[in-house]
């Protein structure tokens, strides 16, 4: 159930909360029996509706945060491949021995901002 489903069986509710009210003292016994299962029965279906509300919205509280950890995984640097909770950032850069001369070729030293590791890459500025 959604929350339109959540909101109409509430609303039935208190109609029917309304109508008991205004049953006058002289309605027989069997007519306010009914009234009240019928009460009873569009609270639960609210208390259902609402327990399926809530069990949706953890889900997508759960999607939003896999959501945001996949950006600041592609804004903010690759994942450490030691600890694998902080981000590899570049603290450095220079030519490479081999290849910088020739190709352009970068060496790159990326160290993690949680564990502190570090490691060097290489880096065609051309490939991007």
């Amino acid at each position: 159930m959604d929350f339109a489903v959540a909101l109409a069986s509430a609303s039935q509710a208190l109609t029917i909360v309304k109508q008991l009210r205004e049953i006058e003292k002289g309605v027989s016994e069997g007519e306010l029996k009914s009234a009240m299962a019928d009460l009873y029965g569009k609270v639960a279906e609210l208390r259902m509706a609402l327990t399926d509300a809530r069990e949706e919205i953890h889900e997508k509280d759960k999607q939003i945060k896999a959501l945001k950890d996949q950006i600041a995984a592609h804004t903010s640097g690759q994942a450490c491949p030691i600890c694998g909770e902080g981000r590899m950032k570049v603290i450095a850069s220079t030519k490479d021995p081999v290849f910088g001369r020739v190709a352009g070729v970068q060496l790159r030293t990326l160290k993690c901002d949680k564990c502190g590791h570090s490691e060097q890459h290489q880096h065609d500025p051309q490939a991007n």
